[in-house]
């Protein structure tokens, strides 16, 4: 019997995180969704597993924690079994770290 492949996506509670979830599930990928919108992440499990027959698990998930990151890395490889790709869909509203780096190269 052929194994799904696991992928983790953060950034999946909006924009293109979002339909790379819904894409992947629908070529039968078991899924780790991560973002900051929980509920928004709620729904999403819950349509796509509505439509396909995969494992879809959520994480409450901001990037600018790095602490967290890697917990939640570790809690979906768990979840899932381990992890086959992980995608870095999500995106910082806050411009903090680009600061600090153009800061120091001024």
């Amino acid at each position: 019997m052929k194994k799904n492949k696991k992928i983790l996506i953060t950034g999946a509670s909006s924009g293109l995180g979002r339909q790379m979830a819904i894409e992947f599930a629908g070529r039968g990928y078991d899924l780790a969704l991560a973002g900051r919108g929980i509920k928004k992440l709620k729904e999403l499990k819950t349509a796509i597993q509505g439509s396909c027959s995969v494992t879809v698990g959520i994480f409450e998930l901001d990037v600018t924690d790095f602490n967290k990151n890697r917990c939640v890395i570790f809690e979906a490889a768990e979840k899932l079994g381990s992890l086959d790709i992980v995608i870095a869909g999500a995106r910082s509203e806050e411009r903090r770290v680009g600061k600090e780096c153009r800061s120091r190269w001024s």
